[in-house]
Order: C-alpha cells, then structure tokens, then sequence
C-alpha cells in the first residue's frame, strides 16, 4: 500500500510533489486505509481496486490535515514543521 500511496502522490509540479511528499513521509498510523483493506474481506479482498480504495482513503484523509493545518496556521504536524502554502518549505518554529 506504501508503494501505491508513493506513486499515487508523485507529480511533476515541484511544488505539488515536495508538499505530497512530506504529508506521505510524514508517517502515521494508516489506520484508515487498513480499515478498508480489513473491510474488502468482506467480500472480494483480491480486487485490485481494493488497494486503490485504500490509498484513495489515505490520499483524502491527508488532505484533510493539510486543509486543518493551513485554516488553523499550525506550524506543525506531528512534531515536524509543516509545508506552507506558497513556498513548499517548513514554515518558522
């Protein structure tokens, strides 16, 4: 799934990539997506499409904290400064 979520986030703006990448990199539980790969046992577990739904939960709840972070100027996630809108670099301590 961490391979999937790496590629889904890859893009060849700098900027969009080097933000996607630190909200990745930034680690965490992954507890969504592993709900819905535990969840897919309900019925087929083998689609392909079960990984994709998983790394789409991901990729939503990421932007989420991005959106929170930005709205609330929280200089941190998760003890690592945080990505600013416009330059892509961690904001100030």
């Amino acid at each position: 799934m961490e391979k999937k979520l790496r590629e889904a986030i890859a893009n060849s703006d700098p900027l969009a990539d080097a933000t996607s990448r630190h909200l990745v990199e930034a680690g965490g539980k992954r507890i969504r997506p592993l709900l819905t790969l535990l969840c897919a046992h309900l019925g087929d577990a083998s689609l392909p499409a079960v990984v994709q739904a998983a790394v789409v939960v991901e990729l939503t709840h990421l932007a989420t904290l991005y959106h929170d972070d930005v709205m609330d100027s929280a200089p941190f996630r998760r003890g690592a400064p945080r990505r600013t809108r416009s330059g892509g670099t961690p904001s100030p301590s």
